[in-house]
């Protein structure tokens, strides 16, 4: 039997799946941004403000990548979601500049 918070618990394993999958494939903050031809200069330091902290509640590390804390809480810690995670990571780390900026 199905109850409200195991629908809301299946809605955020398939959000931080589909999250992984997409890391792992190389979309990145610049992806969540959208194309810089639309963001008005001045409120795009706003904009980059909100997309952390929707980041920040929804588990993810600042490149929008799920952390291991939010993938055990939501128990996707099998093979595939560990491969997932680690391509996920490696290919994020070979975007972010030398010095982490």
């Amino acid at each position: 039997p199905h109850t409200p918070d195991s629908i809301v618990t299946a809605g955020e394993r398939m959000i931080n799946l589909q999250r992984l999958f997409n890391a792992a494939h190389g979309l990145d903050v610049a992806d969540d941004m959208g194309p810089e031809r639309l963001i008005d200069p001045d409120s795009a330091d706003e904009l980059e403000g909100m997309l952390q902290q929707y980041y920040e509640e929804h588990g993810w590390d600042e490149r929008g990548v799920p952390t291991t804390e939010t993938l055990q809480r939501l128990d996707l810690t099998g093979r595939v979601d560990r491969t997932l995670s680690e391509e996920a990571h490696r290919d994020q780390q070979s975007l972010t500049p030398a010095g982490g900026q």
